[in-house]
């Protein structure tokens, strides 16, 4: 299992994330092999006679439905520095991370 993740992986998807990890790279690799052993073993179980189910829960939706607010609306575009052509614009979020 421990081929499959590396250290270099950790740091990267951390870099990715934005998270720093404060040196808890070892630790996080050990998890992430663990989690994936388990997947491995789930992988083994044999579900070909066990009866479908549409969620795996008895939970039912309860929301209720969405409905438009023309004044929160404005009041939501109130906020955002910047409204350009009709559309809110926003600062970028994805950055290269190998620049950084």
């Amino acid at each position: 299992m421990s081929g499959k993740i590396t250290k270099e992986d950790i740091i990267r998807l951390s870099k990715l994330a934005r998270i720093n990890l404060q040196g808890e790279e070892d630790k996080i690799l050990e998890d992430a092999w663990r989690i994936l052993a388990y997947f491995e073993e789930l992988q083994e179980v044999d579900i070909h006679n066990a009866s479908k189910a549409s969620s795996a829960t008895a939970i039912i939706n309860v929301a209720s439905e969405d409905k438009i607010n023309q004044d929160l609306s404005q009041k939501g575009i109130g906020h955002f520095a910047i409204l350009e052509n009709g559309c809110l614009k926003i600062p970028g979020v994805m950055h290269n991370i190998n620049k950084e």
